[in-house]
Order: structure tokens, then sequence, then C-alpha cells
């Protein structure tokens, strides 16, 4: 009974998925409906028009992002459980993105960890994110 079980879960997990994919096409397909009014087709032509750009910056974004949350995890990750591990470099290089710093007084914080942190700011904040506006 307990194969059942999981097989009815992973079943559930790939019904959730496909939801998921087919929720993000109907929302691209709102936005190419949007063309039709006189007034909204404003709307979806700065979207279309936009996409070139906007597919640049992440091309430079991801590269940066993914270049320093490797950096994280290969410089200090054996010494702070955040960057422990990749994904989790990954996913706090994110949460510091959205303002959720994972650091603790500044005097327990080695050098490295400083300029990484000061080299992150830099990067992300003041070169890609204003790039993008």
């Amino acid at each position: 009974t307990l194969n059942m079980v999981m097989g009815q879960v992973t079943l559930e997990e790939a019904m959730k998925l496909i939801a998921y994919f087919l929720i993000l096409m109907s929302l691209v397909r709102l936005i190419g409906y949007m063309a039709v009014h006189p007034k909204i087709s404003i709307i979806a032509k700065t979207i279309t028009n936009g996409l070139d750009d906007v597919f640049h910056f992440m091309l430079v974004f991801v590269s940066i992002f993914v270049t320093m949350a490797w950096l994280a995890h290969w410089s200090f990750g054996m010494d702070k459980e955040p960057f422990s591990s990749m994904p989790t470099a990954l996913n706090t290089c994110f949460q510091m993105l959205i303002g959720e710093y994972p650091w603790g007084p500044e005097h327990t914080e080695g050098l490295v960890q400083k300029v990484w942190l000061v080299v992150y700011t830099f990067l992300i904040y003041f070169v890609t994110i204003n790039v993008l506006l």
C-alpha cells in the first residue's frame, strides 16, 4: 500500500506541474489577446518590444548571479551553512537579492566574506539591476 501512496503522490506532483505550465501558457495567450483592444494593445506591444532587452539582461544577470553563488559556495561554503551546497548558495543569494542578508555580527565575518559581500552588492545592485532600469 505504501507503493500505491507513493505512486499517487508522484501522479499528483506531475498533475500540479502540468497545471502550472498550462496556467503560464494561458498568461502568454492573454498577453497575445491584449493586442486586439486598441488601448490595451499598448501594453502588449511594450511587453513584446522589451522582450529582447529583458532576454539579454537575463543572460548577463544569471551569469553574474550564478558565478557569485558558486564563488560563495567555493570560498566559504564549508564555514557558513547558508552556502554549504550550490542549491542553498543560490537560494541564499536570491534571499540577499530581496533584502535578507544571512550575516552575523560584523566582527565575526572574515575578510573574504566581507569582500564577497561588497562585490556581490556592487555587481548585482549597482550594475546589473540599474542596467535594467
